[in-house]
């Protein structure tokens, strides 16, 4: 769910002395803040020339520029015009504005994924809220901590900060009845992204008793209600959200696109649903209502395409992530260089020339090591799947030659059967019990169930039965005349492995040979195809039976 800024409502008195006109003009920039006209808006109300109030003109004409640039994700425009918003509240003495503009700067570090940052100017926010004492500011404190745990996924902490910040604002006696409906819709998400669909409903439905037309509410209730499936609940929370239209277009048309998706969804209108996917802002998002339609839909082949694209999409956000932290860690050294004293500056600059020697020095060792670590691993894969190629090649052939064995086994019986009488095979097969009975030794009884073990794997192989994940063995047994009682033990002294063990490397074999054949299989699916039913189980099957993973095996 993303952050977004709101406002208080300090200097809404200084609003009601204003034309009408204005003041209608003022409300809808508020509610649509991510258009252009707004900037224009703000300009004039710098250009207003009334000579006592020019100052709150000033600071709201910066707060709606400063909004504008929020939805727009403009860091360099955001933090100029929140300085200055900063500034121009505290001179007001707007004390809950003030901390409301502290608050918007973490909204915009977590909405940008600068972790670091946010818990900055959060721990900053709230270590002056307490030195003052200010509610205002001890409420949007425990606020931004709460959205820094949101981030992280912590949804346990975040409930405990939100409701920290919740219990400020019931004892703040100017916070709106809005500003405390979005605490109680974020209380509510929380409990949602914790599977807690109880709890959710009942903050969703506190929070809508405190400001009915909240948009943030709205969406966690409808998404609630379709998770656990109640059409009715959820069509209706639909429609109250639709008619929040008019209330807060900037938030309306942010959650308004998933929304459709799932009422579409849940209506069985699929192609309508993946339309209005298409119109969602945020590829992570984007991709995992794609994914939600088309499994409702029962297409899987594309469920996991999606599914794939937002594994690689998450794996790219945290490297940008990474990357920007280490990039804001340079410039903090750089800028702490240059404020060292002018007598030091050969130093400085001689032990940057040292520095960097080493650290040029050390990434041409990583690199050599990294190449070299990179060419053996490439080697090894290649090595390791010319092996599987030649094994399962080499299990054809065996395979094969047993079928003609069987086959010739086979025609010998039934012609034997056609050349002598019913009551000749009943005699000569009760002479050859006897005579089995009298003579035969351990090690011909032994040879004659390595015989039937040796039929039992070939009618498994060959006929492909291991691919089917619900398999009774039993079946089998029956119909090639082998007793149950002790066929586990023989077979675990004919082949040397357990009867599980042994059919999961069927599943195994049969799986290389598909990623070999079937390129445009995807590694789940392939997985399925096999036999098993589990990714996470087939992956840690194959990388252990084959020694290495599927994905790699697929590039060699």
């Amino acid at each position: 769910m993303l952050s977004i800024p709101s406002y208080c409502d300090e200097g809404d008195d200084f609003w009601n002395v204003q034309p009408e006109p204005l003041r209608q003009r003022y409300q809808l920039a508020l509610k649509s803040a991510d258009n252009v006209w707004v900037l224009s808006f703000a300009d004039s109300l710098d250009n207003l020339a009334i000579e006592d109030n020019a100052d709150k003109f000033k600071y709201f004409a910066s707060s709606i520029r400063g909004l504008h640039f929020f939805y727009k994700n403009d860091s360099l425009h955001f933090f100029s015009t929140n300085k200055k918003s900063q500034k121009l509240a505290k001179q007001l003495g707007y004390n809950s504005r003030y901390y409301m503009l502290m608050l918007n700067e973490v909204y915009f570090y977590t909405n940008t994924s600068y972790m670091r940052q946010a818990q900055e100017a959060a721990s900053k926010l709230l270590d002056d809220a307490k030195k003052t004492g200010d509610l205002n500011g001890l409420r949007s404190g425990y606020y931004a901590t709460a959205i820094i745990f949101w981030k992280k996924h912590n949804y346990k902490r975040a409930v405990e900060y939100y409701k920290k910040a919740l219990e400020y604002a019931e004892k703040t006696p100017e916070t709106s009845a809005k500003s405390k409906a979005h605490l109680y819709a974020y209380i509510a998400e929380c409990y949602y992204e914790q599977k807690d669909y109880e709890n959710a409903i009942k903050y969703s439905e506190k929070g809508l008793r405190v400001h009915s037309k909240t948009p943030l509410l709205l969406v966690t209730q409808a998404r609630t209600y379709y998770r656990i499936n109640d059409k009715d609940k959820f069509t209706e929370a639909y429609n109250r959200f639709k008619d929040t239209r008019t209330t807060n277009m900037s938030i309306y048309n942010l959650h308004a696109p998933y929304i459709d998706a799932l009422y579409f969804t849940m209506n069985g209108r699929f192609i309508e649903a993946l339309k209005r996917c298409e119109d969602i802002s945020t590829e992570k998002t984007k991709y995992t209502y794609l994914i939600e339609v088309y499994s409702k839909m029962n297409d899987w082949k594309m469920a996991f395409s999606y599914k794939d694209k937002l594994e690689r999409l998450e794996d790219s956000i945290s490297n940008v992530s990474f990357n920007v932290e280490l990039a804001e860690m340079t410039k903090e050294i750089d800028s702490l260089n240059q404020l060292k004293k002018k007598d030091e500056i050969l130093i400085r600059q001689r032990s940057y020339l040292i520095l960097s020697a080493v650290i040029i020095v050390a990434i041409l060792i990583c690199c050599i090591l990294g190449l070299s670590r990179y060419n053996a691993v490439k080697k090894k894969n290649k090595a390791l799947a010319l092996c599987i190629d030649k094994y399962i090649t080499s299990k054809k052939m065996v395979l094969k030659l047993e079928g003609e064995k069987y086959a010739k086994q086979d025609a010998d019986e039934q012609s034997r059967a056609q050349q002598i009488g019913k009551s000749e095979i009943e005699s000569e097969t009760k002479d050859e019990e006897d005579e089995v009975n009298s003579s035969e030794t351990s090690k011909e009884v032994e040879s004659k169930d390595d015989a039937q073990i040796a039929r039992f794997i070939y009618e498994l192989s060959s006929r492909e039965l291991f691919t089917d994940p619900n398999f009774n063995r039993d079946t089998l047994l029956d119909e090639l005349h082998i007793q149950k009682r002790t066929f586990s033990k023989k077979f675990e002294n004919y082949t040397g492995s357990s009867f599980k063990e042994y059919i999961t490397s069927l599943r195994l074999d049969y799986a290389a040979k598909l990623i070999k054949e079937h390129p445009e299989y995807t590694i789940e699916a392939i997985a399925m195809e096999c036999g098993i039913n589990s990714y996470v189980t087939f992956h840690r099957n194959f990388t252990r039976h084959f020694g290495i993973a599927p994905s790699s095996f697929r590039g060699q």
